[in-house]
């Protein structure tokens, strides 16, 4: 017998730095954007791709919610991006994911700029 299973949700990227990490760099943050893919531990080689994420941050005093339609940041957060300082948090929320099995959240993921 057979079980047929959900697939697992991936996990996300930003720039190949994985959710596991908690700092990056912001010339990095501005030339990059989300990927998914299963962790290398899990032995299926399937492609997804990201639609879109709303990215998180506190800017000019108050919490932001910037949405990108793709997988690559916008314009307007690319600026928010350059007006940050070290230690400042960027979180992206709401990611939606394409995969063989149709769509999908990706879990958040924040990283804090060096």
């Amino acid at each position: 017998k057979f079980k047929v299973r959900r697939l697992p949700t991936p996990s996300v990227y930003f720039n190949n730095t994985p959710n596991t990490s908690s700092t990056i760099k912001k010339t990095e943050l501005l030339s990059g954007g989300l990927t998914a893919a299963y962790e290398p531990s899990v032995p299926l080689n399937i492609k997804f791709k990201v639609n879109g994420f709303d990215m998180i941050v506190i800017y000019k005093g108050a919490e932001k919610k910037f949405t990108s339609n793709s997988n690559a940041m916008t314009s307007e957060q690319l600026q928010v991006v350059r007006a940050m300082s070290a230690g400042q948090t960027v979180t992206f929320k709401g990611i939606r994911i394409a995969g063989p099995a149709g769509n999908m959240a990706g879990p958040p993921v924040s990283f804090t700029l060096q």
